[in-house]
């Protein structure tokens, strides 16, 4: 079928809305930070750009993900609606099932030569279809208008200016007059949005990728080494040989025993104590240091290790020890990460991180014996520590830096005088 319509001299083919659908998909993917999951073709390759009757792409926005269905324009419009509906239900189940998102939000925009697509479509721009056992699917359709360059209908896609997208892509399809062009313009979209998944994809390598784990397998060989030699000397539950190894004891820091605000990172009370601070530092200490590097990694550790036991002096009179506090230090590094790489962080580790940091601090809370001081005064410093020394080749506020710094060394110098 071919589709022609006379619009101010330019003659709108069928080509034409393959062509408005690559640069729609190929403005969302670069403005609007979507990525490109699938495309369905008509051909039986599935390799012509100029026969495309769909593009989905997805994107993650706070804790919900929100989808974008580009459909070309069928010959008999309710038939292809109701089919649509039934496929679009069954991919955002899969969608939600594959990404682990509760709600997912959508739009799926058709494609029209002009503007009048007749009642029966008319009839469903802006409606919300719900999908799933909780109707937590929604999906709103909308209408490209391919001779006005206009969106009509509404949707809930929060931070989704359509309006502003979809001038950009009239402006730009409109200057494509014969087939061969139309399809140099096509392939152009479309290698764009595969050069921009490149990139993003290399960028998260070199984010997550910086430099090998030196430090983590050097601090699980001291705690090793000295759990085993607590044990040998009377045992790590041993308050005597906690005391002679380096515990926290308020009031030996106070008589000057200063080296107490360190040491208590590297002493653990009991096996199992050792095994569970041993697996945390091998799961969050390698995410760390690949993404900060071993230099900033040691900094953030040590600091966020001290800062925790300083709080901990000033708000706990017992004695203590283990890594936890330098542990939540690390947390607060991920936390720097995801303050400055928002996207990524809600990618790869967002909600997985807040989880387990917020069932953390509340098992702190309610379990005796846990010092939940150590674990917030090592939160504050490692968040603190990694703003002090940044991500590598990450420009950051000399302002920001210094604070950090000031409050670390402040906390410290007023534990020691």
């Amino acid at each position: 079928m071919m589709i022609r319509l006379e619009q101010g001299g330019v003659v709108l083919t069928e080509q034409s809305l393959q062509l408005a659908m690559w640069a729609m998909a190929y403005h969302l993917v670069q403005m609007e930070g979507f990525q490109m999951v699938t495309v369905e073709h008509l051909d039986r390759e599935g390799t012509d750009v100029a026969q495309v009757e769909a593009i989905h792409l997805v994107r993650e926005r706070l804790r919900k993900l929100q989808y974008v269905k580009l459909c070309a324009y069928a010959p008999m419009w309710s038939m292809a609606v109701e089919r649509r509906k039934e496929e679009t239900g069954r991919q955002l189940a899969l969608l939600m099932k594959h990404t682990g998102h509760k709600t997912i939000d959508g739009v799926q925009i058709w494609f029209y030569p002009d503007g009048h697509p007749g009642s029966e479509i008319e009839d469903e721009l802006g409606s919300a279809a719900a999908y799933g056992k909780n109707r937590s699917l929604t999906m709103h359709h909308l209408l490209y208008d391919l001779e006005t360059g206009r969106i009509q209908g509404t949707h809930r896609l929060k931070g989704l200016n359509l309006d502003v997208l979809s001038e950009k892509v009239q402006q730009e399809t409109t200057q494509a007059l014969n087939d061969s062009a139309l399809r140099q313009a096509m392939l152009h979209y479309a290698e764009g949005i595969q050069n921009i998944n490149e990139q993003r994809r290399r960028e998260a390598k070199q984010l997550f990728q910086h430099s090998r784990p030196f430090w983590v397998y050097v601090i699980l060989a001291v705690q090793l080494l000295v759990f085993l030699l607590m044990t040998i000397d009377g045992g790590s539950t041993n308050i005597h040989t906690l005391v002679r190894f380096g515990a926290k004891v308020p009031q030996l820091i106070d008589a000057g025993e200063w080296w107490r605000l360190i040491t208590p990172i590297f002493i653990h009370i009991g096996f199992f104590h050792l095994l569970v601070n041993s697996f945390a530092l091998y799961s969050l200490g390698m995410v760390v240091e690949k993404m900060f590097g071993a230099a900033r990694f040691i900094w953030i550790y040590l600091a966020a290790g001290i800062t925790g036991n300083v709080i901990s002096y000033f708000f706990s009179p017992y004695l203590s020890a283990g890594a936890s506090g330098a542990l939540f230090g690390l947390f607060g590094a991920l936390l720097f990460f995801g303050q400055h790489h928002r996207t990524m962080f809600a990618r790869t580790m967002g909600m997985d991180i807040l989880g387990v940091l917020v069932i953390n601090l509340v098992i702190g809370v309610i379990v005796p014996g846990i010092d939940n001081f150590a674990h917030l005064g090592g939160l504050m410093g490692g968040y603190l520590a990694a703003n002090v020394v940044s991500l590598p080749k990450q420009k950051s506020s000399f302002f920001i830096r210094l604070l950090g710094l000031v409050i670390i060394a402040g906390l410290i110098a007023r534990a020691v005088m």
